[in-house]
């Protein structure tokens, strides 16, 4: 059995097994309302696949609302979807028109190495216990909190809780059957369906030698590959944006009579895209302009463009108006905490509302004018590698400007290209966040293999440079990935990750790195020594994730709990009394922690200094320390007891 467990079986079995029910549940949408004519079996699995987890998405989602988080439910509901698709596998037609079907041959030697260099540093990645802030904030946390209470409910003070969580569904259905490894294997998946999105859109309009460059440009990218291996939700939006315009730049392709169902795809996928993330939003819009722009230069009529539009707006509109309605339910907006000033949400505040947009728009550039920040996000992107590192590797600067030199260039690049300048300028001006540009890239991944494939064919204006230039873009190809391989496996060593290969080095992982350790050595103590009935409020902290008691929290940008019992309490006793009618019965208190949210987020926001001495009071005269790790602190509240230290 610890054979079994190292190798990740259960892991990878039941990662199988939603794979297999989400492409069954795909398969039918498709049969019975799209009858898409697909060109491979590869563009018919992806489309399948997007459909499926996205059903899947929302099916967990009624679920936990009707309380039926279990794992038999699960179990009940995987297994019954797999046994009517093989039941009914052999009357399904998976492509309808034979004779566009094409077998995908192997890459070429140098670029199989390349790509096998990359993805066996990931694997070993997906196996490092979950660390990362955001996870244990958010995408891992809620989920967890859910499977607790065995529903979806409203969690107050963490306004992430209240998005569209269309990934953090499939992190549910992970949990529930196996553990946070399970969730990271979800979305490393949806970077290699990324990868192989990109592949078939370029495979089909470009040709096969350009959709292996393109792929390999894609797994080139550092951001890509670092965010891969976490449970993040950014590759599920990169996965279905691209799936959005590759629907969409088929049905600008194809004959009239298609051409509703390939809108109609699209229209889904950027509905998927958004109940991923709100800035999924991004593509819709920018799919918008194009249906104004495909209606005017087809001379289509007023009528037809108007069909059109209301397709990518009411179809996305729909299929994430559960997830409006379960916000407006909690919270009184739909979209908590966005367009705050407009609804009344609970639990927010102008202080919050700033500092939540200031926080979601500061991005790459903001010391300079806005006409010079394209060139300053340019190079922070790609060339600061005395910062954090570039988050794109500097491929894309290096072939793009190749564009000029090639003779003749396909309609659907000059769509790809138009669509990734839209983009990257809206990105620049509302939220300039490294990871929110992650999409673009997928498609700009396409255009500069493209570009690369043309330049190794001399497909240029100028023949006398052609072969320096196909020297050169192997050459740059070659060393973007070799880097990039180069960075993933030194962090595996530098950090010893390569001993995660073995779950308990994991576990062990957790307890000695850094700064990760005194937190998590705290919340094991609160697993293994506090009564179950036991709920604490964290201060300095809000990690929740690998508490299995109950807790009161609050993000980095909610309002402090504490804070907010300190403003309605007269004195430190007042304080306690209302402690205990919301059933605390222990705090957590992260000094570190405390420090560093109060000098980025003003954690300790009070309103006047009565309000922090009635606090000091508190924290001095009715706490008992129980337990101490360094910097983390477990307190009883109330009864005196003996403090111990690991």
């Amino acid at each position: 059995m610890d054979i079994i467990a190292d190798l990740r079986l259960f892991e990878i079995t039941w990662l199988l097994i939603i794979c297999l029910a989400s492409h069954a549940i795909g398969k039918t949408i498709i049969q019975w309302f799209t009858r898409l004519e697909m060109a491979s079996r590869i563009e018919d699995a992806l489309f399948c696949l997007a459909l499926g987890f996205g059903c899947l998405s929302l099916i967990t989602l009624f679920i936990g609302m009707i309380g039926g988080l279990y794992p038999w439910v699960f179990w009940t509901l995987l297994g019954g979807i797999i046994s009517l698709y093989w039941r009914d596998k052999l009357k399904a037609v998976i492509v309808r028109d034979k004779s566009q079907e094409s077998r995908i041959s192997l890459p070429p030697l140098f670029i199989s190495l390349l790509l096998a260099g990359i993805l066996f540093p990931l694997l070993i990645l997906v196996l490092v216990p979950t660390m990362t802030y955001d996870a244990m904030v958010y995408h891992l946390a809620v989920p967890a909190r859910y499977i607790q209470a065995h529903c979806i409910h409203y969690i107050p003070y963490i306004c992430f809780s209240n998005y569209s969580m269309n990934m953090e569904m499939l992190f549910t259905i992970g949990l529930l059957l196996g553990n946070d490894t399970l969730a990271k294997f979800i979305h490393l998946m949806f970077g290699l369906l990324s990868g192989a999105a990109i592949f078939s859109m370029s495979k089909r309009h470009f040709g096969q030698e350009t959709a292996w460059l393109s792929l390999l440009i894609f797994f080139s990218i550092p951001l890509a590959c670092f965010i891969m291996v976490q449970p993040f939700n950014d590759l599920g939006l990169v996965f279905y944006e691209i799936m959005a315009v590759y629907a969409f730049v088929n049905w600008t392709i194809k004959e009239q009579k298609e051409q509703k169902s390939w809108l109609f795809m699209s229209a889904l996928m950027c509905g998927l895209a958004i109940g991923v993330k709100y800035t999924g939003g991004i593509c819709a819009v920018i799919l918008i302009i194009g249906v104004v722009w495909e209606g005017i230069r087809s001379c289509q009529g007023f009528r037809p463009m108007i069909i059109n539009l209301s397709l990518l707006v009411i179809i996305p509109f729909i299929l994430n108006l559960p997830w409006f309605i379960r916000s407006l339910v909690y919270t009184g907006n739909p979209v908590y905490p966005m367009l705050y000033p407009l609804f009344n949400s609970i639990n927010w505040n102008d202080f919050n509302h700033m500092r939540y947009i200031h926080e979601m728009t500061a991005g790459y550039g903001p010391q300079v004018v806005w006409y010079l920040k394209p060139f300053v996000c340019i190079y922070q992107l790609s060339l600061d590698l005395k910062g954090k590192g570039a988050a794109v590797c500097p491929i894309f600067l290096l072939l793009l400007p190749g564009s000029i030199l090639v003779r003749k260039t396909h309609r659907v690049f000059k769509l790809l290209s138009a669509y990734c300048l839209l983009f990257f300028f809206i990105w620049l001006y509302t939220s300039p966040v490294d990871r929110f540009l992650l999409p673009c890239m997928g498609i700009l991944s396409i255009i500069t293999g493209y570009i690369g494939y043309s330049l190794l064919q001399n497909k240029l204006w100028l023949k006398k440079i052609a072969f320096p230039l196909h020297q050169l873009v192997i050459i740059i190809i070659i060393l973007c990935c070799l880097w990039n391989a180069y960075h993933l496996c030194r962090t595996i060593w530098a950090n010893s990750y390569w001993k995660c290969i073995h779950k308990a080095a994991g576990q062990q992982l957790l307890k000695e790195q850094s700064p990760i350790a005194d937190y998590y050595s705290t919340v094991t103590y609160i697993n293994n020594n506090l009564p179950p009935d036991s709920k604490i409020l964290f201060i300095g902290e809000a990690r929740s994730y690998y508490c299995q008691r109950a807790v009161l929290v609050n993000s980095h940008l909610d309002t402090t709990v504490i804070v907010e019992i300190i403003r309605k309490s007269r004195d430190e006793h007042d304080v306690l009394k209302r402690l205990k009618q919301q059933g605390i019965t222990h705090i957590l208190y992260n000094q570190t922690g405390a420090d560093w949210l109060s000098q980025r987020f003003d954690y300790f926001h009070w309103d006047n200094k009565s309000q922090q001495r009635i606090y000091q009071r508190f924290m001095t005269g009715h706490l008992t320390p129980i337990y101490q790790e360094k910097g983390v602190v477990l307190f009883r509240i109330g009864n005196l007891g003996r403090l111990k230290n690991s």
